[in-house]
């Protein structure tokens, strides 16, 4: 993923959007962000931050989990 394709994908979105996490495919959860994400040594971070349950099953299928 770079910046130009992440800003393609969402710049179509309504900005009030939350914005979450999606990890662990085996174990799929989801989090919320943070804080605001930081560029670290020529990359984008976002930290995770509060542990939101179980990823959905409609989400994790969409992501191909």
């Amino acid at each position: 993923m770079t910046m130009a394709k992440l800003r393609e994908a969402i710049e179509h979105l309504d900005p009030n959007t939350p914005v979450l996490l999606a990890v662990q495919p085996a174990w799929p959860m989801h989090y919320d962000v943070a804080a605001m994400p930081r560029l670290v040594e020529g990359a984008l971070y976002l930290a995770a931050n509060e542990q939101l349950g179980y990823l959905p099953h409609d989400v994790a299928n969409e992501l191909g989990w």
